[in-house]
Formats: structure tokens, C-alpha cells, sequence
């Protein structure tokens, strides 16, 4: 072999995207194929085994799995509410996103620009997700439990802002909701006054069933509650 094929051969883009992966992970990908899958949008295949939706689905759990045990060594005075309003704030889109750019995965997916959607805010998100789920897959719990705790929850989270945000419920539900195309009302079911004050009964409607009831002193004040009870019902995580 050549000077200049061996060369070629040395700093191959297989290789090169070898590379890239154990510097944001810390893990040389045994498998990278399924790694380079990760990275692969839904606007290149609709086919279940050629994009990355199911690796995206994968590592949802994992994620999640992850965040719990950690929260739940992190936070050991905290109780369930919390500790659950801490792990959907992590998984959030938003946050996930963020992470995501922070990581600079978004400069490795593969995508057909001409049929991708610009506005699609969760690609970086998912994309994350589906590197877990490869991780997962190819080099056991243990590697993804420690890229997840050591990369991402001990360097990019900020748990002092975490404990100090209030949790916006409403908001997780509409997110939420979005995603699945479902339809939310707030409805007003009830206005009872006792003396100077009222007090609001709202009822919160997911595709014109009623899933949780909220009060308050305000239409505000009982939407907020109407969602907070929704939202545990239901069990949204991000």
C-alpha cells in the first residue's frame, strides 16, 4: 500500500467520526455503525432499521432510568414531587436540546436538507437520545450510566438553577400535548364567593375528556393546580 493510501486509510471519515464520538463521550464505539445510526434523521428513511427513531426510543428509557438513580443519590432529602419535577426538567426538549448543542451533536447528523423542516426544535434532542440507546446497545449499562453521569449531568446540568425554577406545569402539559396532537381546554366549571373572596373551580380537558379538576383564588392560580394534578395523573415526563 502507498504512502497516500495508507494515509487515506489512516484519517478515514469512518475513523474521523470514530474520533469525534470518544471525544464527546469518552467511549470508542465498538459498534460504529449503530453509532453512526444514531446521527441518522427520519428524512433520509422512513424504514424502521435505516434512521434513528428506534434508538431514539431506547434511550428515552435509559435516560430517564439514569436520572432517576442519580436524582435519587443527589437528593437524598427530597421527596417523590420533587425529585420527579427534577427529572422532567432535565428531559425537557428544551433542555435536551440544549445539551444536545452543547455537545456539538447537532454538527453530526445526517439529514436530506430538502425535506427537513428547519423549525423541527427537538432533532438535537432526539439525536441525544438515540446515542444513548446506541451506547446502550453496544457497550452495556454501565459505559451509558457513566457518559450520562460523568458528561452530562455533572458537567451541563445546574442543579442550583434546578432547585431554585418553578416548575411550569401548564407548560409541560401543552409540550407535552403538542407532541401527540391531543387537544387541551382549560374549562371554568365553577365560581363560588364567600364574602370578599372567590374561589375558581377549573376543570382541564384533554380531547373533551375531563382528566383533572384544579381551585384557586384566581383563573390563573386554579389552572396551575387543574395542570399540576393532570400532570402527575398522567405521568408526562418532559
Amino acid at each position: 500500500m502507498g504512502f497516500f493510501k495508507k494515509l487515506q486509510t489512516l484519517f478515514s471519515p469512518k475513523d474521523a467520526f470514530q474520533k469525534k464520538i470518544a471525544s464527546i463521550t469518552g467511549i470508542y464505539p465498538s459498534r460504529p455503525d449503530l453509532y453512526q445510526l444514531a446521527f441518522r434523521h427520519s428524512s433520509l428513511s422512513s424504514r424502521p432499521n435505516e434512521n434513528n427513531e428506534r434508538l431514539e426510543f431506547l434511550g428515552d428509557s435509559v435516560f430517564n432510568l439514569v436520572i432517576a438513580d442519580f436524582l435519587i443519590h443527589q437528593f437524598p432529602t427530597e421527596n417523590e414531587g420533587k425529585l420527579t419535577e427534577f427529572r422532567s426538567m432535565v428531559v425537557s426538549r428544551s433542555h435536551l436540546n440544549d445539551i444536545a448543542k452543547r455537545l456539538h451533536l447537532d454538527a453530526l447528523i445526517e439529514k436530506n436538507q430538502k425535506d427537513f423542516f428547519t423549525h423541527d426544535n427537538r432533532i438535537a434532542g432526539n439525536t441525544l437520545e438515540a446515542l444513548i440507546g446506541a451506547i446502550y446497545i453496544a457497550e452495556g449499562f454501565e459505559d451509558v450510566k457513566k457518559f450520562i453521569e460523568e458528561k452530562i449531568m455533572l458537567q451541563l446540568v445546574d442543579f442550583d438553577a434546578l432547585k431554585e425554577k418553578e416548575f411550569n406545569y401548564k407548560s409541560r402539559i401543552l409540550e407535552w400535548a403538542q407532541r401527540n396532537s391531543y387537544k387541551v381546554e382549560f374549562v371554568l366549571t365553577g365560581e363560588i364567593t364567600t364574602g370578599t373572596s372567590k374561589i375558581f373551580t377549573i376543570a382541564l380537558n384533554i380531547n373533551n375528556e375531563e382528566v383533572a379538576v384544579g381551585e384557586g383564588s384566581n383563573k390563573k392560580s386554579a389552572e396551575k393546580a387543574a395542570a399540576e394534578a393532570a400532570y402527575k395523573k398522567l405521568g408526562i415526563l418532559g
